[in-house]
C-alpha cells in the first residue's frame, strides 16, 4: 500500500512542503529540473528519484490552469498531492457559486500561491515535442 498522500485543507499548509515547491521552481529556473509539456499536464523527472507532474484545464478565459500537482517517489508512492480549490469549472461560474473566491484561505494559502508560481514557471520554460523539433533543426 504503501505511504498515503498528503493532502491537507488549504489553510493548514505545512512549510516544508512550500519550501519543497519553492526549491523545485529555484532548481527549474535554474534548468536543474527540465519539464516535458503536453496538452494535458506537465512532468518531470529528477535523477530517478521523483516524478513531479502537473494535470491541467484550459481556462474558461484563456489559456491554462493546474488542476493537481503531485510529487511521486521512486516506487510511484505519493508524497504530495493537491487539488488547485482556486479553480472554477464553468458550472460553479454559470450557477454563481463562486462566493468561495474570496475566502481569505484561499486567496493567500502560501502552498497553493507557491504552487501557482511553479506552474506559471514551468508554463514558461517547459517544451512540447514541437519544440523539440524546432530545437533539432536549428541546430543543423
Amino acid at each position: 500500500m504503501g505511504t498515503q498522500p498528503s493532502e491537507l485543507p488549504l489553510q493548514f499548509s505545512d512549510p516544508k512542503h512550500v519550501e519543497l515547491v519553492k526549491k523545485i521552481a529555484a532548481k527549474t529556473r535554474g534548468q536543474k529540473i527540465l519539464w516535458n509539456k503536453t496538452p494535458t499536464g506537465m512532468s518531470a523527472y529528477v535523477t530517478g528519484k521523483l516524478e513531479i507532474g502537473f494535470v491541467r484545464e484550459l481556462s474558461l478565459i484563456g489559456g491554462s490552469e493546474w488542476k493537481l500537482f503531485t510529487i511521486r517517489g521512486t516506487q510511484g508512492n505519493e508524497i504530495l498531492k493537491i487539488h488547485n480549490k482556486r479553480m472554477r469549472t464553468l458550472g460553479e461560474l454559470v450557477s454563481g457559486r463562486v462566493a468561495d473566491m474570496q475566502n481569505p484561505f484561499l486567496a493567500g494559502d502560501p502552498l497553493t500561491n507557491a504552487i501557482s508560481e511553479l506552474y506559471q514557471t514551468v508554463e514558461d520554460t517547459a517544451k512540447g515535442e514541437v519544440d523539440k523539433v524546432i530545437d533539432v533543426i536549428d541546430n543543423i
